[in-house]
């Protein structure tokens, strides 16, 4: 009887295994997902965010990319800011910037990093 207990328990152990690695599989397709959707500034897109803010820099525009996969990714699919005009992705970070408990260095680099991607 014991010799069975002890099947049975290595067979879920390695169910166990089996479902954790299928679940760290899928977290890291759902962050990839998230990363393809918010591309990096092009050189093209730094320039043109210098254009509006001459002090925008790459760095910059990298920091608001990570604020928009990190604070609004984690409550809903981050939205592609190729998608947006200018105008329409500062209106939506603007509504979202409250639930989003975005600092407005973050509220700031966001709007830059998505307005410098737009199709205006």
């Amino acid at each position: 009887m014991k010799k069975r207990v002890i099947v049975q328990f290595k067979q879920g152990a390695t169910l166990k295994k089996t479902n954790m690695l299928a679940f760290g599989v899928l977290v890291a397709v759902a962050l990839a997902a998230c990363a393809i959707r918010q591309p990096p500034a092009s050189p093209a897109d730094i320039s043109r965010a210098q254009q509006k803010w001459p002090a925008a820099s790459a760095a910059q525009l990298a920091d608001g990319r990570q604020v928009v996969i990190r604070r609004c990714g984690t409550c809903h699919q981050t939205p592609d800011p190729r998608e947006f005009t200018g105008d329409r992705w500062i209106e939506v970070v603007g509504s979202m910037a409250k639930r989003a408990h975005l600092t407005s260095e973050e509220h700031e680099a966001a709007v830059r990093y998505g307005w410098s991607l737009t199709r205006n």
